[in-house]
């Protein structure tokens, strides 16, 4: 028999997605926002990470496809942190701070504060 005690606890844990805080609320970006993902972080997606980070290639289990598999990430963790770049494993490599992506060159500073504005907005994604 379950215990009031027991089920109260069961639902604050689903609700808090078991056991990793509450479950994510859908996002919802503004049109500026989508709009500067497309037209400046997409570019730079599709010609510096998606060879070795796509949909045919996922290096080190990291897929750079979505947002939701960004914020997977891959075999060492997130690839980003929404509103927080410093801790944005994608916002490392391409500064070359540790890993040092993409491997061809170091990205030039303009793509790399694009790159760190998007996510520091919260890493708008249009499908």
């Amino acid at each position: 028999m379950i215990t009031r005690r027991f089920a109260v606890v069961f639902v604050v844990a689903l609700s808090w997605g078991w056991w990793g805080g509450p479950a994510p609320a859908e996002e919802t970006f503004a049109p500026e926002q989508l709009e500067f993902f497309e037209n400046r972080v997409r570019p730079i997606l599709v010609a510096h990470c998606q060879e070795c980070h796509g949909i045919e290639k996922q290096e080190s289990g990291l897929a750079l496809i979505s947002r939701e598999s960004s914020l997977t990430g891959g075999t060492g963790g997130p690839a980003v942190v929404p509103g927080k770049p410093d801790e944005s494993m994608l916002i490392d490599a391409v500064r070359y701070d540790g890993l040092e992506m993409p491997p061809t060159g170091r990205l030039s500073d303009d793509e790399i504060a694009v790159l760190e504005r998007w996510v520091r907005d919260g890493t708008a994604w249009t499908p």
